[in-house]
């Protein structure tokens, strides 16, 4: 039980931190070389004593990911889908970015490659941009409007 108990320890400590997923402490376990019969009942308790809520977590992310990394929508829910989020929680995350921030953010991205932009063919900028956004996670139905309203005759 010794080692069960360093683990849990362990694992608390690395909860504790930051915000983490099931998968991600999973991960962590396994790299910590602890018993597979542990990671069960470790994990139970990690959530029993919210240390691991993966709405928390799916919230965090979400913000972490638009806020600084300029995610969309179509990429955080990849991104959580990799790290076995359930739909539920994903969809509850993405609903705390508004449209407003959402468009704005657009509207930021495109104005900022348009500053750096060396492309002097309006159609190949365009569709420069339009790639950027989607790599970026973006919805084609929402930059779409907002590319459509610009000039890219230089």
């Amino acid at each position: 039980m010794h080692d069960f108990e360093n683990a849990l320890s362990k694992a608390m400590k690395f909860c504790s931190t930051k915000e983490v997923c099931i998968s991600e402490i999973t991960q962590k376990l396994e790299k910590w070389n602890i018993d597979k019969k542990h990671h069960k009942k470790i994990i139970s308790i990690l959530i029993d004593e919210d240390y691991i809520n993966e709405q928390r977590y799916a919230e965090a992310f979400t913000s972490d990911k638009f806020r600084f990394q300029d995610y969309g929508k179509i990429k955080i829910r990849y991104e959580l889908r990799l790290k076995k989020i359930e739909n539920e929680y994903i969809n509850n995350a993405l609903e705390i970015i508004d449209d407003e921030s959402y468009f704005n953010k657009i509207e930021k991205l495109i104005a900022s490659k348009l500053k750096t932009a060396k492309e002097t063919d309006a159609y190949k900028l365009k569709a420069k941009i339009q790639r950027y956004l989607l790599s970026k996670g973006y919805e084609q139905e929402y930059f779409g409007k907002i590319i459509n309203k610009i000039n890219f005759k230089k």
